[in-house]
């Protein structure tokens, strides 16, 4: 049964990637880029390289690519900070917002679909489990 479970849940990863994968190919967007562009919105600022590089755990270099690519399809733009100059600023362009919108409403959309015939009860306690499973998981890793 164990077996079972962790099949499923690569699975269901799969299935929703899949999903997602179809969104972002029209957008011309990679799942990391729209996560830059997720990060960015949920913090409201612009943010440096770095604080985006730590908070996505990205190594500078692809940090730096993904960056780019997605000013040169018109997701971000940069600029020096006029504190440090040292440092790169990353900032969503309108573009962007607009999409967020969109991938706001297809994410709910996918969303209810997935949990269609789902009570919130059992939903809550999916959740619970699964984050303990995650702990459990996090505690191999520490100890390895």
């Amino acid at each position: 049964m164990e077996q079972d479970i962790g099949y499923l849940i690569k699975k269901i990863e799969t299935a929703t990637k899949k999903n997602i994968q179809n969104f972002f190919n029209e957008q011309d967007l990679t799942f990391q880029q729209a996560h830059v562009i997720r990060v960015l919105k949920c913090n409201g600022r612009p943010l440096s390289l770095k604080q985006l590089r730590e908070e996505l755990k990205i190594a500078n270099p692809t940090m730096v690519g993904i960056i780019k690519r997605m000013e040169k399809n018109g997701y971000v733009v940069t600029h020096v900070s006029p504190k440090d100059k040292r440092v790169r600023m990353v900032e969503l362009t309108k573009r962007s917002e607009k999409l967020i919108d969109r991938i706001e409403e297809d994410r709910t959309a996918l969303h209810k679909q997935m949990y269609k015939d789902i009570s919130d009860k059992e939903l809550k306690q999916l959740e619970k489990l699964l984050s303990r499973i995650y702990a459990n998981l996090q505690e191999v890793d520490e100890n390895v």
